[in-house]
């Protein structure tokens, strides 16, 4: 399986910790960036779009299936990191509130999780547990995943080969693609916004 993987365009409340109890549509500007993925991705053979159920995710993916004539396709195993408490917080604010565990959760992510939430290795079991079943699904196939930057960073960890601890080293923008071959186990692209090029935002930096 060849699996397209994309992170959600750019929600409302962006720069807050959105993860799975805040679930705010895209903005003007990410309607914008899911149009713009539409028309990237309109050529290629995909033959399912799987989603996360947050809206952010959902209207994304409907975006990009309009085009194909599919209908997507929801699963929660692609829903965000449950944040908890600090869900809907900035990063400003988790610090100040709770900056003990806030630190320790930034180095080491896998074991703390944030009060009431989920940590690295939960949300991991999850998503790759999803990727593993489509990738029988769908042997041979062209699969688009529409979903968050915490499961996406985990889907890239999994399907490389590279420990879940250093998933904050690889970068992922809000309506980026990355194409990932599972057979092979390698990345064909990474991170990949040039159909934003000429977007007024390329380059912004967003929480989840």
């Amino acid at each position: 399986m060849e699996l397209i993987l994309i992170r959600h365009a750019e929600p409302e409340g962006v720069g807050r910790y959105l993860g799975r109890r805040s679930d705010p549509p895209l903005s003007a500007w990410g309607r914008a960036q899911a149009e713009a993925l539409a028309r990237r991705l309109a050529g290629e053979p995909l033959a399912a779009i799987y989603s996360s159920p947050l809206r952010r995710a959902l209207e994304t993916a409907q975006t990009i299936a309009f085009p194909h004539g599919l209908d997507v396709r929801v699963s929660d195993d692609l829903a965000e990191l449950d944040f908890g408490e600090w869900d809907g917080l900035s990063y400003e604010e988790i610090q100040r509130r709770d900056p003990h565990r806030f630190t320790r959760w930034l180095s080491d992510p896998s074991s703390v999780c944030p009060p009431g939430g989920e940590n690295f290795l939960e949300m991991n079991e999850r998503v790759t547990g999803f990727a593993r079943k489509i990738a029988l699904k769908h042997a041979g196939e062209l699969i688009a995943v529409v979903t968050h930057g915490g499961p996406a960073r985990a889907v890239i960890c999994n399907a490389l080969g590279i420990p879940i601890a250093a998933q904050w080293r690889i970068r992922q923008d809000l309506a980026a693609i990355s194409r990932l071959d599972f057979g092979a186990g390698r990345a064909v692209v990474l991170n990949d916004t040039c159909h934003l090029a000429m977007g007024p935002k390329l380059g912004e930096e967003a929480n989840e």
